[in-house]
Parts: C-alpha cells; structure tokens; sequence
C-alpha cells in the first residue's frame, strides 16, 4: 500500500486510482522511517479522523498555511497527517498517550 497525501480526500478516502477505499478502520503498514522511531508495530489500524485545526495552523513540513479542512488519521500510537501543500504525509507519535477505543466508539 503506498499512498501520496494527494489521494487522501478530507474524509479519509483514499483514492488509488481504481477504487475509493475508506482508511478507517483500514490496518496499514507503518513505514520503516518511523517504527524504528516509536514502539508502534508494523502495521496499525486506523482508528478515526480528526480535524487539525485546532492543533496545527502551519504544515509542519513547508511551512504553508494549513486548510481549515485539514485532517489526520489516528491509530492508536501515531497520527497520520496527509498534507496536499507539500504531497507529503507527516508521521507524528502520539504526545497523549495511547488513544482509548473505547471512548470513541
């Protein structure tokens, strides 16, 4: 599964060019830039989609303005920010803690 932020539309769809598949809910591979970085396993499921206005205003990788649509995927120890700006998707680990499934469910 290789992804490029382009394909990831604003309700965590992404479009693979022959089909549109909804990620939450998905196990996707976590790359191996950022396993060795954080205790995640390999894969992750992707548990929901949050909007990052509230957090992130300027994209962390080229310092554009974020769209107020602007989401990112949650598993339960990474986010997942697909950023158009830049085509880039920003690996960030969880500074919360583990997310509780339970709570979102």
């Amino acid at each position: 599964m290789n992804m490029k932020a382009s394909e990831i539309d604003d309700e965590g769809n992404w479009h693979n060019g022959t089909e549109v598949i909804p990620l939450v809910g998905e196990v996707i591979p976590i790359p191996s830039f950022v396993t060795h970085k954080t205790d995640a396993s390999e894969e992750a499921e992707i548990l929901m989609l949050l909007q990052t206005k509230a957090y992130f205003e300027i994209c962390p990788s080229c310092e554009q303005k974020l769209p107020d649509s602007q989401i990112v995927l949650a598993t339960e120890h990474l986010f997942i920010m697909p950023v158009k700006c830049c085509d880039t998707i920003i690996w960030l680990q969880s500074q919360w803690g583990d997310i509780d499934r339970e709570q979102y469910a």
